[in-house]
């Protein structure tokens, strides 16, 4: 029998993405035939004993681990810390500013290089202590789930040692990106580059006698690794568990349907009310809540499933009634571990304070955050929302909190009772980063808000792109208003060809549209081409003014859009205020201060002839919401409560697509082909 070893270092605890990660990797690897071996963190032996024990069913596990993956030492994992200033780049830069400070720097380089080695030197070891036992065969795969260049040394000095690993196929997964920011700033980063090649070069001169595959989880991560010139990188699919998906909500659903069915017709509420459980329309997920969310009508009641923390009312709970007007509010979660380059602590406080009177103190919105508990000796969490005073008493909590981590049964529960994902991570450091929550969420139908600019936003801007097109070819009135019907100044103008040069600040291309070019229509597209640069990695802001008879302003909304990786057109939709008179457009590059063009733009004016087109016409995208920016993040709540349904619905429909790509054996089948491929080549 072939073997299939896991190795994640970094598994320390249960709870998390570590152990969703090899969890599902482990499972497949049963179900194709392999003997696994999973190797984690010596500190995972103390975790709790059923899960562990779970883990140990799927393969045989060893905690052979001295150190994890996240060391400030690391020129990759360090970013994870945020101290990546204080590592790899004071090395490399000139250190010209006096002789007590080159002193300093100097042991500071020395303490620096004596850390790596050491890390070096214990996961060669470790790896050796690991492998130990094994009786090993040419079909037998390794693969370490989450590598920095650390890793890859050690792994190197490990198997320079021992020619009978040269057999089997070695796959590392690097998940942490050498550039810092997006493609514009990469250039600026030399020394990373520079820092991380050196490494990779010192390991694959030990290597060449062994099949190493590389892998990244992002198509920009991909890029950055690629452009290193040093090997061929692959995108993974990164595995989301299928306890997540549609179809394993729906079977569960059947189930406790039917369970509530016979328990409702002998319960005494229900002899007292005189009705039958209502049933379920469209089969579309428990929580969903399609006959109380999806008509946004008062319930007599509603049965949700228990999740941890109290943070949903008991199974069968009477909620409310229709005389009184109570109603469950839509839950906003932001689910996943606290991390400062989230920067959670900062949009979450600004966004409470905004919605409270339109959305919290009425009822409408709840927010739900998960946090770890405070450490000692501090007694206040990282995250202590502060709400503003009410007039009266609220209806329903407003914040609810859930421990970080949770039971993954519980954080399965927490997932499945959302109504949406707010996830407005940085969108700078999470340009490139996968964020696993986001796989999470999707998988169960779950629409999302995130910010533009970032991997999480390129995750359903296809979709959006796709449902303006829709708009665009089914409106029955419209016009389509080009170059020439733009109002501009001589100072900004397009220049040959119909290409309309921007830059960040000093250089926006402005233009207007006077509203007797709009009779009639209450929503516009605006569509164009990239013309430079041709490669992802630059982003345009739109901003729209509307402005009345009288040149007041009555309506100021932006969106963030970036290329297209279908090469169709980039598109973005707008509503239209009925009394605007003209309408002004700034195009502008929304990250950073170098000038990018665009080329064949085009208005579409929009108008949708009954309610029913309006109520899904008017949605500006679907399956998610791109916030271009924290001021735009308000009126992407305002956005999803209006059009709840339609943005439920698309996210279902997308959401078999979207979990078929992330299937764990989808990830386990690539591994294990790619190795096929190149023995076949070889």
């Amino acid at each position: 029998m072939a073997n299939f070893f896991i190795i994640d270092h970094s598994l320390r605890q249960s709870g998390g993405h570590h152990l969703d990660y090899v969890s599902c990797v482990a499972k497949v690897s049963n179900d194709l035939g392999f003997a696994t071996t999973i190797g984690t963190n010596r500190a995972f032996s103390s975790a709790s004993p059923a899960v562990f024990a779970d883990l140990n069913r799927l393969g045989d596990i060893q905690c052979d681990f001295r150190d994890d993956t996240y060391q400030r030492d690391s020129y990759l994992a360090g970013l994870q810390h945020l101290t990546r200033s204080n590592s790899c780049e004071t090395l490399l830069n000139d250190l010209d500013s006096g002789r007590f400070k080159r002193i300093w720097n100097a042991c500071k380089q020395r303490s620096h290089r004596r850390r790596r080695q050491r890390f070096i030197r214990n996961f060669a070891s470790d790896c050796e202590r690991f492998f130990r036992a094994s009786h090993l065969t040419e079909d037998d795969h390794a693969f370490v789930t989450t590598v920095s260049e650390l890793e890859l040394m050690g792994l190197a000095v490990f198997l320079s040692e021992q020619p009978r690993f040269a057999q089997m196929s070695w796959h590392l997964q690097f998940h942490f990106p050498i550039f810092g920011g997006r493609t514009p700033e990469y250039d600026r980063q030399g020394y990373i580059a520079e820092a991380v090649k050196s490494c990779f070069l010192t390991a694959m001169a030990k290597l060449s006698d062994h099949s190493v595959r590389f892998y990244a989880t992002s198509t920009t991560l991909v890029d950055q690794y690629n452009r290193l010139g040093i090997g061929e990188f692959e995108e993974l699919p990164y595995p989301v568990s299928p306890e997540f998906s549609v179809q394993q909500n729906a079977q569960e659903f059947e189930q406790s349907t039917a369970l509530l069915q016979k328990e409702w017709a002998t319960s005494n509420v229900s002899r007292l009310l005189g009705e039958s459980l209502p049933e379920h329309r469209n089969s579309v997920l428990p929580n969903s809540d399609e006959g109380f969310l999806g008509s946004r009508t008062p319930q007599v009641f509603r049965f949700v499933e228990p999740v941890a923390d109290s943070l949903n009312p008991p199974l069968g709970e009477l909620e409310s009634s229709a005389e009184s007007g109570f109603r469950k509010p839509l839950r906003f979660t932001c689910p996943g571990e606290l991390r400062r380059e989230k920067k959670q602590v900062e949009y979450l406080q600004p966004l409470v304070d905004q919605i409270w009177e339109s959305h919290l103190a009425t009822g409408n919105v709840q927010i739900v955050v998960q946090r770890p508990a405070p450490k000692w000796p501090k007694k206040k969490s990282k995250i202590e929302l502060e709400l503003p005073r009410a007039d009266g008493e609220l209806l329903h909590p407003v914040i609810e909190y859930a421990a970080h981590p949770l039971a993954k049964s519980d954080y399965i529960n927490l997932i499945k009772s959302s109504d949406c994902g707010l996830l407005f991570y940085d969108s700078r450091v999470y340009y490139s980063r996968r964020a696993g929550v986001l796989g999470e969420l999707l998988s169960a139908g779950k629409p999302v808000i995130v910010p533009a600019g970032s991997w999480l936003a390129d995750q359903i801007e296809e979709p959006i792109f796709q449902h303006v097109d829709q708009l665009i070819r089914s409106s029955r009135h419209g016009r389509t208003l080009g170059l020439s019907e733009f109002n501009w100044g001589s100072r900004n103008v397009p220049m040959l060809g119909g290409v309309l040069s921007f830059d960040k600040k000093r250089h926006p291309f402005r233009f207007s549209i006077n509203r007797d070019k709009l009779i009639g229509e209450n929503a516009m597209a605006i569509q164009f081409d990239w013309h430079w640069p041709a490669s992802p990695g630059v982003f345009c802001r739109i901003e729209v003014t509307q402005k009345d008879s009288n040149g007041d302003v009555i309506d100021v909304c932006s969106r963030v859009v970036g290329h297209r990786r279908s090469c169709k057109r980039v598109n973005s939709l707008f509503r239209m205020k009925s009394e605007t008179e003209t309408v002004d457009f700034s195009l502008t590059n929304a990250f950073d201060e170098s000038t990018a063009s665009v080329r064949n733009a085009e208005i579409h004016t929009l108008s949708f002839a009954n309610e029913e087109e309006a109520r899904h016409g008017f949605a500006i995208g679907q399956v998610g919401i791109i916030a271009s920016d924290l001021d735009d993040l308000s009126g992407s709540i305002d956005e999803m409560v209006k059009y709840f349904d339609h943005y439920r619905d698309s996210a279902m429909r997308f959401a078999d697509t979207w979990h078929a790509q992330h299937n764990p054996e989808k990830t386990v089948e690539s591994l294990v082909s790619a190795s096929k491929l190149a023995s076949r080549a070889a």
